[in-house]
């Protein structure tokens, strides 16, 4: 049975940086000399590690065979904690039990942080570590992370690579997709590139496969693009197509306001609640409404707990709010034809792939309120990625 964070943490261990060292060399010679060696992660040229305080002298020769060196950059732990404490033996025992019930809770699950999804939502993360029996309240022990991440990794065909580390009162979800987001369209196995929408082709800039359109051709959407190339293919089964394929598109789209519309002030009374958020639960904070006047969240912030140094899965949650009073305004034209404008440009601050080269705006006014209606001439990638 391996060695669980809770004997890591009575033993004391340290977490130490490996500087521009062969990092396969430095943990096969761990592996062989039979140091455990654990929360393992890559920052830049540096990688980053946990080993028992005892075991890190050890390990000064693997550094030195791997062409690298170590130093030390945190200590956890009862023995150091032990060091720092100015208070008698008998109430450093005390402590020390104290301490000891709650590096039991810090040996399971209550905190799931999950970096690098930019593809996968996090709820779907959540569920597959459910699937996987890795649930709030569970033990870190009973599970085997390595295992976890492999079967999530073949579930996910999106991955290229997923490590889970245990920490205290959590898990380290850290996820690298395998399709980083990218203007240039790529694919493989009999795929093609197909114009996801109407528009007239301003350029084609081919990496691989055969283009079937020229610039100034007119398609329509689902029309191809880019095949493979058939000579390209020698024994294999599978090619490839790679393009940038920039087009003009035009788009419409309308914003509308009534008449009368509820306008919001603050009236500059601060008020500030406070909860606790424990693991993965959301506090509950109390909000009123009276007299006309309602209250809406400006910003939530933390604090976390800590003993010895060492994080809590126990939060202080705080909540600042403003208290607003809401009025029924009349428009006439100049008031609705600001706040149409505002609409638009709220509209086209979001409008990150597409590039606007021409806009026809008509403001008009009819039975229900008024409307600005916005003719766009835009510029942008239209080639997607099909299989056939």
């Amino acid at each position: 049975m391996g060695k669980t964070g809770l004997f890591f943490w009575i033993q004391g261990q340290v977490e130490a940086e490996l500087v521009a060292g062969i990092p396969g060399v430095f943990f096969n010679d761990a592996m062989n000399g039979g140091i455990p060696v654990k929360h393992v992660r890559h920052a830049g040229s540096s990688v980053f590690f946990s080993v028992l305080a005892a075991d890190y002298p050890k390990l000064r020769r693997a550094a030195k065979h791997s062409g690298g060196r170590m130093r030390i950059v945190k200590k956890r732990g009862i023995p150091f904690a032990i060091r720092r404490l100015p208070f008698p033996l008998p109430l450093a025992a005390g402590l020390c039990v104290m301490a000891m019930v709650i590096a039991v809770f810090g040996s399971m699950v209550f905190t799931v942080r999950i970096s690098g999804n930019s593809t996968i939502p996090r709820a779907q993360i959540l569920e597959a570590l459910e699937e996987n029996g890795v649930v709030v309240g569970s033990w870190q022990s009973s599970h085997d992370f390595a295992a976890v991440a492999n079967r999530m990794m073949l579930r996910f065909d999106r991955l290229t690579w997923m490590t889970i580390n245990p920490h205290f009162g959590a898990i380290e979800v850290q996820i690298w997709d395998k399709i980083p987001p990218s203007e240039q369209m790529t694919g493989e196995a009999n795929a093609q590139i197909v114009a996801k929408k109407d528009a007239q082709i301003k350029s084609v800039d081919l990496v691989s496969g055969v283009s079937l359109v020229q610039p100034g051709a007119v398609v329509q959407q689902g029309d191809p693009l880019v095949i493979p190339d058939p000579e390209a293919m020698t024994n294999s089964w599978a090619s490839s197509v790679q393009a940038q394929i920039t087009g003009y598109t035009t788009v419409s789209v309308s914003f509308d306001t009534a008449y009368t519309v509820q306008q919001t002030e603050p009236t500059g009374q601060v008020k500030k609640y406070y909860g606790f958020s424990f693991g993965l639960s959301d506090p509950v904070f109390p909000v009123k409404t009276n007299n006309g006047f309602q209250e809406f969240s400006e910003k939530r912030y933390s604090r976390p707990f800590y003993i010895f140094g060492v994080e809590l899965p126990l939060r202080l949650e705080i909540l600042e709010t403003s208290e607003t009073k809401t009025t029924a305004v009349t428009l006439d034209q100049d008031q609705a034809r600001e706040l149409l404008e505002e609409l638009r440009k709220d509209f086209e601050s979001q409008m990150q792939e597409a590039k606007i080269l021409n806009r026809n705006v008509h403001f008009s006014q009819n039975d229900s309120g008024y409307t600005l209606k916005v003719d766009y001439l835009l510029e942008e990638s239209i080639g997607e990625i099909v299989l056939e």
